[in-house]
């Protein structure tokens, strides 16, 4: 366990699952469902895990894998009982209930950037945001902060010009972008 200091306590940092299985990078980002387990991405495998607690500890204890053969997935958020996943320039909407993954935006075949969906949140105004960074090689923009309707249409920019955004966090009404390029979070 490691110590973090908070406003008031201190919490220590444990760790509760470790899947050697799924490499040297695993983990890149985690949800929390409505029933308190987690679901987290795997890029280098193209995975989404179900984080289980077997033993009824309060800690997740079994990773099992409901997704796998996604692009790069590096984003993942949930609402009402579903998943929206980032994954290299494609979105997903996965129904955790039927166990149905629906594909809401795919990049375009004659699109040569290469960006990836880095962050993922849904707003009290029930629109999904997404943090969309394109391939600084093949790109002079770098990223926009872009919202959606549910179903992945409805698209508008909410601010450009961002530099690597790398997650986004809700808190009430507000969006945190975090920047770690430059130490910021916005």
């Amino acid at each position: 366990s490691q110590p973090v200091a908070g406003a008031d306590k201190l919490y220590c940092l444990e760790r509760v699952i470790q899947a050697g299985a799924v490499g040297a990078v695993g983990y890149f980002q985690a949800t929390l469902a409505d029933d308190g387990s987690l679901y987290a991405v795997v890029p280098y495998r193209g995975e989404v895990h179900h984080l289980l607690d077997t033993d009824a500890d309060g800690l997740p204890d079994t990773a099992r894998t409901v997704l796998n053969n996604l692009p790069f997935p590096t984003a993942i958020t949930h609402h009402n009982g579903q998943l929206w996943l980032g994954a290299g320039e494609s979105l997903y909407r996965y129904d955790i209930a039927d166990a149905t993954l629906t594909p809401l935006i795919e990049p375009s075949p004659h699109r040569l950037t290469g960006g990836i969906i880095s962050g993922l949140v849904v707003g009290a105004d029930e629109r999904l945001y997404a943090v969309m960074n394109a391939d600084r090689e093949c790109s002079s923009t770098t990223s926009t902060l872009t919202s959606f309707d549910l179903d992945g249409t409805n698209r508008q920019s909410v601010i450009g010009g961002l530099d690597y955004g790398a997650d986004l966090a809700l808190v009430g009404n507000d969006l945190w972008v975090a920047q770690p390029e430059h130490d910021q979070i916005l």
